[in-house]
């Protein structure tokens, strides 16, 4: 499980071509329209095809909005939708919705545990109003690499869950490795994203969501959720806009093991009123944090081209502690807040060494001068309640080349 590359090409060619309520095996032309039951297929097509003619390395092209939901490697073969390859992990499945624009559309996925890994690329996943969420790893659960491409999601119902339609777009309770790709976020009662101890490199990059009831992206590494996360995480190209950050910022990494949190070119925009800031690191000792040798909960984090406009928010615009080592440079903060805050105010006293915590300036400008500094105020260490001057703000900038200014 978990393997690096990838055993076939994106664009390989199908093994199993579903359409409606039916589906081709490639090899042989054999069609067919009846389940294990000999009843007639009613939107479990993709779901059977996978699980009757489905091996290593399948790849199914599938269009139609009339597939059902599916149990990855679920618990009771008599269901239909279950999909389960007889005591073996189902492993390496791609699924590609073939007709433009994600028109293929498949009524949420859940993932049990033992489950190795799979792709879905352009397709939109559903959730039904007692479903959390459209994607979700089990409790528990063990999956591989799960890789999420050119994604919407969306409700089958629009009034379940106080209106919004679901309480999670992607819910990893169980541990698996990411990679998410063109996501577009429905608004949910909480978040887009909410991944626990993703294991081995994880990316999500181009993820766009709006309207979450805490935060669009939370990552988080606690004992409670299994073993530790490893690797590094990159978040790239996300947009947040109007989230309400009801018990988390925007972006919101509750830990990451010993590797770096790359965050780059990222952007968090919200004119609602409500408790949401744009950027949050801390560290959940509430829950069982994992720690670093350093006595954090993240090795690196490097936040690069960051911009912020929250004119009414309820919290500071970039929040960080409990990182070994982290490095700020390119911002542009706006907002009612403090635009940094440093130090104890979400890290349960988990307090970063501020010689470890940088502000890299890549022009001409020292960082107290930064024309990216919009807020009210602009950096504060939490840990004596005071606002930085900007000489003491100038002595946080790193060189280039490396090592601090001072």
């Amino acid at each position: 499980m978990g393997r690096l590359v990838p055993r076939r090409e994106t664009n390989a060619q199908p093994d199993i071509i579903v359409t409606g309520n039916s589906y081709t095996i490639v090899s042989t032309g054999q069609t067919i329209t009846k389940n294990q039951y000999n009843q007639p297929l009613n939107g479990d097509a993709l779901a059977q095809a996978i699980r009757f003619h489905g091996f290593p390395g399948v790849v199914l092209h599938v269009s139609g909005n009339q597939h059902k939901g599916m149990l990855l490697n679920g618990t009771n073969p008599n269901q239909t939708h279950t999909v389960t390859w007889q005591g073996q992990d189902v492993d390496d499945v791609t699924i590609i919705g073939i007709e433009p624009n994600r028109a293929m559309k498949i009524g949420g996925v859940t993932v049990f545990n033992k489950m190795g890994d799979f792709k879905i690329q352009n397709a939109t996943l559903m959730n039904s109003g007692g479903a959390f969420a459209p994607l979700l790893v089990n409790m528990n659960g063990i999956a591989g690499f799960i890789r999420l491409y050119d994604i919407n999601f969306l409700p089958k119902d629009p009034t379940a869950w106080q209106g919004k339609g679901m309480k999670w777009n992607i819910r990893g309770h169980g541990v698996a490795r990411w990679d998410c790709r063109n996501l577009n976020f429905h608004e949910a009662v909480e978040h887009g994203a909410y991944i626990d101890n993703h294991q081995g490199k994880s990316w999500f990059i181009n993820c766009r969501g709006s309207g979450m009831g805490r935060t669009m992206l939370q990552l988080t590494n606690r004992k409670q959720s299994g073993p530790s996360a490893f690797g590094d995480l990159i978040i790239k190209n996300c947009v947040a806009m109007n989230n309400y950050g009801q018990g988390g910022s925007d972006y919101t990494i509750v830990g990451n093991g010993p590797g770096t949190v790359w965050f780059i070119n990222n952007k968090s925009f919200g004119a609602a009123s409500g408790s949401h800031g744009a950027f949050v690191h801390w560290t959940d000792f509430g829950h069982g944090a994992y720690l670093t040798e350093g006595g954090h909960s993240t090795g690196r984090l490097i936040i690069l081209n960051f911009e912020v406009d929250h004119p009414n928010a309820d919290r500071d615009h970039v929040a960080i502690t409990g990182c070994d080592e982290a490095i700020m440079a390119n911002w542009d903060i706006s907002g009612n807040k403090t635009a940094l805050r440093l130090q104890g105010q979400f890290g349960g006293g988990n307090n970063m060494d501020l010689d470890k915590f940088g502000l890299y300036s890549w022009n001409q400008y020292t960082p107290s001068q930064n024309p990216g500094w919009k807020s009210w105020k602009k950096v504060k260490d939490d840990s004596t309640g005071q606002w930085l001057s900007d000489p003491e703000i100038d002595d946080l900038e790193y060189i280039r080349g490396g090592g601090r200014r001072r």
